[in-house]
């Protein structure tokens, strides 16, 4: 055998001391970047001349002796010593070795706040401090008070992480997934996550974290997190989370502009700002952000007029409900988006006005929610027999009552939608499409009354809803 090439597979365990026992002339041996452990053993250094490439493991024992073979890695370790085969513990190279005075072993800055060694395995390519996943999940178990979750069922108590509560693992190895939504997690939870290298999914939702996104770029698979519901007030530092495709940040106390850090995920697909504290314009260009599929930016205070979104030509689902958004819908709206797929589009309860522009008659499929608006203009021909299955093919049934309620009609939902959810009458003079009141008095959602109810009985029925509702939950 000439050649032996493992390296950058999960292979565990020690190296066994009959490793390579036959003789062999090698050209290179590569067992780096796996996740054996323990010591190198010394029956390894009886060759005389041997490429033998280890680091990227979790070995805490290396014999000094090694450092003899002079011949050892083409002749290295007769210029770098011990470097050459690893750097120490503590220590760290680009390459986990010494092989030219570029990638010489530095030591690693130890900070005194910190609790653990940064780097504390031969062979380290970083000056991470933990790298073995379950100290990482204990660590975050710590940190965050697990023995007061509501399920921390198997945490601590077996050395088999892969059977703790809302851990998943790939190959019952490397954790793949954490879910510990709505699980009563406190505290930071410890930037030492993003070093789970096989990390992929992280659900920390409907917790009170602090949640910090300082050294998310080390996590170089993870594609989904969620922190809705966390009480989050900033996302600084979420630029460096390259590899997200799904990043649910609703329900929280975001505050400010538009985050323009999100606009640096070139690999976003679902972006998820529902329900927080965010003002001002909506960015005209969505920068590298343009595979947007799904994006929701509902219920927040954001003003301006209202853009095109010409350049996410992917995008799917657009949320923009409950803001201040003025003006008309831009006549190049959606324009790059495909015109036979389903389109569903929420600019409800904005002060949008004008009229609504033609084009959006190319989408065939297209749900489409304009009620509670300040709309003067509703073309005939966005109603007619080519649009028919808009908004889940009530146009076809209901005309342009699907749309929107015609002026001086009401609806709850500001339009037809069955049979027993008519646009109704009422003595209003408004010249506006798409009502839900009249004259200031909410139009009753059930199908079986239809009553206009006044606000003082709106409001006494809301509060006996809340009372049932919080004598039964």
């Amino acid at each position: 055998m000439r050649g032996l090439y493992l390296d950058f597979n999960h292979i565990v365990g020690t190296i066994p001391s009959n490793f390579l026992q036959a003789s062999i002339k090698s050209e290179l041996i590569t067992i780096s970047h796996n996740l054996l452990t323990g010591e190198v053993p010394l029956e390894l250094a009886r060759f005389s001349n041997l490429n033998l490439q280890m680091e990227g493991n979790k070995f805490t024992e290396f014999d000094d002796r090694f450092c003899s073979n002079l011949d050892w890695m083409d002749g290295a370790v007769a210029n770098y010593n011990c470097d050459a085969l690893m750097c120490s513990p503590g220590y760290h190279s680009i390459y986990g070795r010494q092989n030219s005075t570029e990638s010489a072993c530095k030591q690693c800055p130890i900070s005194p706040f910190a609790d653990y060694i940064p780097s504390p395995y031969w062979g380290s390519i970083s000056c991470d401090g933990l790298v073995d996943d379950k100290a990482i999940l204990e660590l975050f178990y710590s940190e965050t008070k697990g023995n007061n979750w509501k399920n921390n069922n198997g945490w601590l108590k077996t050395d088999d992480i892969c059977t703790w509560y809302g851990v998943e693992c790939k190959d019952g190895i490397s954790v793949q997934a954490i879910r510990l939504g709505a699980n009563n997690l406190v505290g930071t939870p410890p930037k030492e996550l993003f070093l789970l290298k096989q990390l992929h999914t992280l659900w920390l939702n409907s917790n009170p974290i602090a949640f910090s996104f300082e050294g998310i770029g080390k996590a170089q698979n993870l594609i989904d997190l969620r922190l809705d519901g966390t009480g989050l007030k900033d996302i600084f530092g979420v630029g460096d989370a390259k590899t997200l495709i799904k990043l649910n940040l609703r329900y929280n106390q975001i505050f400010g502009g538009f985050p323009y850090e999100l606009l640096q995920l070139e690999k976003l697909e679902s972006l998820d700002l529902t329900d927080n504290n965010l003002i001002g314009n909506l960015p005209e260009s969505w920068g590298s952000a343009i595979n947007l599929i799904e994006l929701r930016l509902g219920n927040n205070e954001f003003s301006g007029n209202l853009v095109s979104f010409s350049d996410l030509g992917d995008l799917l689902r657009l949320d923009l409900s409950e803001n201040d958004l003025v003006g008309a819908i831009p006549d190049d709206f959606l324009s790059s988006v495909s015109g036979r797929k389903s389109i569903l589009v929420d600019l409800s309860s904005n002060k949008l006005s004008g009229v609504i522009p033609h084009h959006i008659d190319r989408l065939d499929n297209l749900v489409i929610y304009l009620r509670d608006n300040n709309f003067k203009v509703l073309p005939p021909t966005l109603c007619d027999t080519n649009n028919e299955g808009w908004n889940k093919q009530t146009v076809g049934l209901f005309g342009c009552d699907a749309l929107l309620c015609p002026p001086r009609t009401a609806n709850y939902h500001g339009r037809m939608s069955a049979d027993s959810e008519k646009c109704l009458k009422c003595d209003s003079n408004t010249d506006l499409y798409g009502q839900i009141t009249c004259n200031g008095a909410p139009v009753e959602a059930s199908s079986s009354l239809r009553l206009m109810i006044s606000p003082i009985a709106m409001f006494v029925l809301s509060g006996v809803v809340l009372l049932i509702h919080n004598y039964l939950f």
